[in-house]
């Protein structure tokens, strides 16, 4: 039985990409119909980058570590803090086994946080990324806010309604965020630099690995040392993909991640726009410009609970029985 629940998982996984999402993600000039948008990748939960899609923003062209200090100076801004560039992913606790830990939130003035991720004097074991998840475009940085549209008109035409969030990210190639998926249609512009997304579709969540890990976070000592900490009482547990692409070790750790369809991989440059289907699994790198920093400002769209969403709490559902049997 147990084998049987598997072979059909994978092959729910490969009818989707024969039947749907294909191999790789498709390039889009310009800014789409709404009705073909929604047609043709919305209803089918398959990504899309399109490469003239914000070129009328000025950010694109503005957004030099001079502007951004003129605008913001010592405003203050929260940012995370860790000591590798790994924030809300599975790393080895204090008691040496795997846990999920979250970043250290500081809030600090902006100049601060600009001068420190883009000098090579930074501290070591410390590594400062700006990714509040609060809409912190328009909260945090609103002296920026008329640099870039605060919606995507053809996508909220589209969903038929506008944004939940909208969230600015700086940081530099040392931040890599882990595996995971959102409950959001998620619109990606690149404003400076590169991102570099590792894709899977939910019907691949069988090969995922999502685990139970207790929840700790990043603390700071007297000494300004970052280190790990359950906190005063029992850990809490939060359910997170296992599976890390660029860890060697990952086909004999979890072998069944290489059973499958090849991720989807892309690459999403400044002045693009990356359609991020909900549900998503993605893992994602930076590649900062010459000036030191990669500069992102995301849409967070609430996705619809239809029958898509059935089938893959359906596998979810069925990967979890496979994983406590």
């Amino acid at each position: 039985m147990e084998a049987a629940v598997q072979d059909a998982l994978c092959e729910l996984s490969q009818e989707v990409r024969d039947l749907s999402v294909a191999f790789e993600v498709d390039r889009v000039h310009g800014a789409p119909d709404p009705l073909v948008f929604y047609r043709n990748y919305v209803s089918r939960n398959v990504p899309c980058i399109f490469t003239n899609a914000i070129s009328h923003w000025p950010c694109i062209r503005r957004w030099t570590n001079e502007y951004l200090l003129e605008k913001m100076g010592d405003q203050l801004v929260t940012i995370d803090v860790t000591p590798d560039g790994r924030g809300d992913a599975i790393v080895s606790g204090p008691d040496g086994k795997p846990c999920f830990v979250t970043p250290l939130e500081e809030r600090v003035p902006f100049s601060s946080f600009l001068e420190e991720l883009c000098s090579e004097k930074g501290e070591a074991g410390r590594v400062p990324y700006a990714s509040h998840q609060n809409g912190s475009f328009v909260t945090e940085y609103g002296p920026l806010a008329d640099d870039a549209d605060v919606e995507i008109s053809w996508a909220t035409k589209a969903f038929g309604h506008g944004p939940d969030a909208v969230n600015l990210w700086i940081g530099d190639d040392r931040a890599v965020t882990s595996f995971h998926k959102d409950h959001y249609e998620n619109l990606y512009a690149v404003i400076a630099g590169e991102k570099h997304f590792t894709l899977h579709p939910p019907a691949d969540v069988y090969r995922m690995y999502v685990r139970d890990y207790p929840k700790a976070s990043y603390v700071r000592d007297e000494d300004t040392t970052l280190r790990i900490d359950y906190g005063d009482d029992l850990p809490s547990t939060v359910p997170w993909v296992s599976v890390d692409p660029d860890d060697p070790g990952t086909s004999d750790r979890f072998p069944l991640y290489d059973q499958g369809p090849p991720p989807l991989r892309c690459v999403v440059k400044a002045g693009e726009l990356l359609y991020l289907p909900s549900m998503y699994y993605h893992h994602v790198k930076q590649k900062p410009d010459e000036q030191g920093r990669t500069i992102a400002i995301n849409f967070w769209y609430d996705m619809e609970f239809d029958v898509k969403y059935a089938y893959y709490k359906l596998a979810e559902k069925l990967t979890g029985a496979l994983s406590a049997s």
